[in-house]
């Protein structure tokens, strides 16, 4: 697990950097992405291609096991995008899960 990141919010993150794939629109079309830091109620990815807050975003963990602790517990994840920002020539995308999904 990665080191907490203290900042205003309701549900505590973790610094975790991973690379993933992820869709938008179309199941056969991935895109490679950072994660850069995960909690119970989201993410946030860094990707060369912008995406659009209310986005729908299914992220794939390339290694991921049930046994594992953390995001690779987990092999899928879906989350609406509910912030986007521009970082040197990345942009950057919070994801909040639906209320149904609790992974930690």
């Amino acid at each position: 697990m990665g080191r907490m990141i203290r900042e205003k919010r309701h549900l505590d993150r973790y610094e975790y950097v991973a690379e993933v794939i992820y869709h938008h629109g179309d199941p056969n079309r991935f895109h490679k992405a950072i994660m850069k830091n995960y909690g119970s109620g989201g993410m946030c990815l860094e990707s060369k291609i912008p995406l659009g807050e209310g986005e729908r975003v299914w992220v794939v963990m390339p290694f991921c096991s049930p046994e594992l602790f953390g995001p690779e517990s987990h092999c899928e994840y879906c989350g609406e995008v509910i912030w986007v920002r521009k970082s040197g020539r990345e942009h950057l995308a919070g994801l909040r899960y639906p209320e149904s999904v609790s992974y930690i």
